[in-house]
């Protein structure tokens, strides 16, 4: 249960709009201004409704007014949409102005002469050539307290450095350098307040909206005083503040990225309220989008605060992804995406596939079990069977007793419990379709129909039985040398057919399941993976009976391939892909019992 925390309740941005910082100055005249305005988006919209309106009600200030704006650029998936900058609609239907697009100021040239160029949010340098073509020169609105974060983010900055005060400058354009020109209104001491609730969703825009509003006044004010009528008074304060001046670089997607290992729960949240949606890597190599990230207080869940700091999912809490930042404080996920799977069920296929053993939500299509679940599973020494946390991390080194996360089982097994196992093929009769070693292994070959190979994801078909199984031995004459140098079993299949493995075991063990010694979980040879050591060796196996099937060879994260049956030599094998060799063909298994270390 969470209790109500007490605290003052304030507003995002709470300092009056007109308030701005400005001293008096002699009277400067100048005739009705006519105003080529370069923008783009919202921000820059706001302070154009400002002028537009103050040319509709404030006589003799404006004359006309020009819009500049870039033109359409591609996006979507294959970049087939143009998607218009938003000021261009209103520039031309709800304000009926006339407008020049423009994606470089190269060649170009304002069609009549102008007054004052104001660029709002433009994304261009407005070059010295334009800038001479007019009278008073350029005047800027940016949404900082120059010259404290110069550059194209200054909102989401602010937030990601956890200003507690913002502010808005107008400035007038230099003729070299973005954000360096003379400052002649700007938010008065201390600036606007940033107040950062606990669950708050697009902050970033929020604080801009706000922002906008008190930009747009403050420009309007500033025609209104002929303030950039020469010679400029610099008004700015913050320079004299002794406060904290940084650059504000353009947002990427690696400052979306989150290292739990290196950014505490704040700088978490603090990302979540600049940026919106975040994204992390799992162990898999798998990218998880995060959807709603939330600090949280966990008095029932305790044992949270002794693991690592990463990702955790509990059966128990709604199916929500908890983390635990660098600085040890806890945090939830509200919604994730893993990478190529629906929107908002991140969470869900986490808790079905790392969550506990005996929970009915964690049977899966397709249950490539991770290698920490395989561990948790296989020799329950991590934690015990009642826990409801499942980290996605575990021991760094390998014992007699533990094992490393990168370790796979079948070696550490091999190293610490005496010799390795073999898996031999007990010949039985000539047709059955359950074949079984002299361990108690069995395995069995489901048939099922093949999907089309269209490049489009189907779900997996049902059973329509198992295939019959026949001894190599007892059809040795009949089989071609390279099936009988292998040994085993074979079964007859269509081309139109395809198969799955079930297994089952009384005992626990681990199994290694290869195309043509080809790994079908890690997609690495025999060979290869032999000669992987240290962080390299990875999971490529699975674990009875926690999985007792294999739908097909791994692909990428949640997607498979069936198997199918394809002739050696024809250059289509998974092998041929992988080794650029067809030299083996056939289905392997590896089988290594659990052994408990005494």
């Amino acid at each position: 249960m969470f209790s109500r925390l007490k605290g003052r309740v304030c507003s995002l941005i709470s300092a009056p709009h007109r308030r701005y910082s400005s001293t008096t100055a002699p009277a400067r005249t100048s005739g009705p201004l006519r105003i080529l305005f370069c923008g783009s988006d919202n921000f820059s919209i706001t302070s154009l409704r400002a002028i537009a309106d103050a040319k509709r009600h404030v006589p003799n200030l404006i004359e006309s007014i020009d819009v500049v704006h870039r033109p359409a650029k591609p996006t979507g998936r294959g970049l087939k949409k143009l998607r218009e900058v938003p000021i261009k609609q209103v520039a031309t239907e709800e304000l009926n102005l006339p407008t020049h697009v423009i994606d470089t100021f190269t060649g170009w040239t304002p069609p009549t002469p102008m007054d004052v160029v104001i660029a709002v949010s433009f994304g261009l340098f407005v070059p010295p050539r334009i800038l001479n073509y007019a009278q008073y020169g350029g005047l800027n609105v940016h949404p900082s307290l120059l010259p404290d974060l110069r550059g194209p983010a200054p909102i989401e900055h602010a937030i990601l450095k956890r200003r507690q005060y913002t502010g808005v400058s107008v400035q007038t354009l230099h003729p070299r350098h973005f954000d360096q020109g003379t400052i002649l209104a700007q938010t008065p001491m201390p600036g606007h307040e940033i107040c950062l609730p606990r669950k708050v969703r697009d902050m970033a825009q929020v604080v801009e909206q706000q922002l906008a509003a008190a930009g747009a006044e403050m420009l309007v004010d500033v025609l209104k005083q002929r303030r950039f009528v020469p010679p400029h008074e610099d008004v700015g304060w913050y320079a004299h503040s002794n406060g904290p001046i940084d650059h504000a670089p353009k947002i990427t997607k690696q400052d979306r990225f989150v290292d739990f290992e290196k950014h505490t729960t704040a700088d978490v949240i603090a990302k979540w309220n600049a940026l919106g949606d975040l994204w992390c890597l799992l162990p898999t190599g798998e990218r998880l989008i995060l959807h709603g990230v939330y600090d949280t207080i966990l008095p029932d869940h305790k044992e949270y605060f002794t693991c690592k700091p990463g990702l955790f999912v509990d059966s128990e809490a709604n199916g929500l992804l908890w983390f635990r930042g660098a600085c040890g404080e806890m945090g939830h996920v509200l919604q994730s995406t893993l990478e190529g799977g629906k929107k908002g069920q991140g969470n869900a296929k986490l808790l079905r596939l790392f969550g506990p053993p005996n929970n009915p939500s964690s049977t899966a299509s397709l249950m490539l079990l991770p290698f920490f679940f395989g561990v948790l599973e296989l020799f329950n020494l991590f934690h015990p069977p009642h826990t409801l946390r499942y980290g996605l991390y575990l021991v760094q080194r390998s014992t007699k007793n533990t094992i490393r996360i990168t370790e796979p089982l079948v070696l550490h097994a091999n190293a610490y419990c005496g010799p390795k196992v073999d898996f031999n093929v007990c010949p039985g009769a000539s047709l059955q379709p359950v074949v079984e070693d002299n361990w108690g292994f069995r395995v069995a070959f489901e048939r099922t129909p093949i999907m089309p190979d269209d490049n489009e994801l189907h779900c997996l078909p049902g059973t329509l039985g198992r295939y019959d199984v026949f001894s190599v031995e007892s059809y040795a004459g009949r089989l071609p040398a390279k099936i009988r140098e292998s040994g085993g079993v074979f079964f007859p299949i269509w081309q139109r057919e395809a198969m799955w493995p079930n297994f089952a075991k009384a005992q626990k063990c681990v199994v290694r399941v290869f195309i043509g010694h080809v790994n079908v979980v890690s997609g690495l040879s025999i060979e290869k993976t032999e000669d992987l050591d240290g962080d390299e060796r990875k999971q490529d196996y699975i674990v009875l009976p926690g999985q007792q099937w294999l739908d097909g060879i791994c692909v990428s994260p949640g997607i498979v391939r069936q198997f199918v049956a394809i002739p050696l030599g024809s250059g289509y094998t998974v092998e041929g892909k992988k080794t650029a060799k067809e030299k083996y063909g056939g289905l392997q298994l590896e089988v290594t019992p659990e052994v408990i270390p005494q």
